[in-house]
């Protein structure tokens, strides 16, 4: 049978406070521990992985990834949890980082083509929701830099990726196709 709710939170904190200095740092993500806990308990042939973050005493927060097995005891039910815990701050930041560059721009860090084209799929599958389309590009952009350089031309498109996206507002997406040219999805 199921053990309650609460026993399963004093393991955590348990298994929790084994981890770390107590009183130190605090968990954000408590409830996914305790939900891979309550999975293990309930399934004691199975092992857990669950990754979460914590607030450390300075303030800074960090991904953590705690893994476990249950032991069980004579009756096989899960006597204890053995396992451990790493920090995968730095995955988690190279991941969040490789996605961000997937779907944005490298010069302007507006939206790239790929994020535009899925946020525009968005909203033409929502039939309730009304938006609009603009495209532009930069006439005699190509003059520009081959008379005033690369650098020149790099500041202008830096220029308008900020006017655009402080004419667009909150939930609009301004996106750098390529090039010199750009759109806007306005809601």
């Amino acid at each position: 049978s199921a053990r309650p709710t609460s026993h399963v939170a004093q393991i955590t904190d348990r298994l929790y406070t084994g981890v770390t200095v107590s009183n130190t740092e605090c968990m954000f993500d408590r409830p996914k521990l305790i939900g891979a806990v309550t999975r293990l308990l309930r399934e004691p042939t199975q092992s857990m992985g669950v990754e979460y973050r914590i607030r450390r005493a300075d303030g800074e927060e960090r991904w953590v990834f705690t893994n476990g097995a249950a032991e069980c005891g004579p009756d096989g039910r899960a006597a204890r949890i053995a396992g451990s815990t790493g920090d995968i701050t730095e995955r988690k930041r190279a991941q969040e980082k490789l996605l961000h560059d997937a779907l944005h721009d490298g010069l302007t860090d507006l939206a790239n083509r790929a994020l535009f084209t899925s946020r525009l799929g968005n909203a033409l599958g929502d039939h309730g929701t009304t938006f609009a389309v603009a495209c532009l590009n930069i006439d005699r952009f190509r003059q520009i830099n081959d008379d005033l350089g690369h650098h020149a031309g790099d500041e202008l498109l830096l220029a308008l990726a900020a006017r655009l996206t402080a004419f667009a507002g909150p939930g609009a997406t301004v996106a750098r196709l390529g090039g010199d040219e750009f759109a806007l999805l306005l809601p």
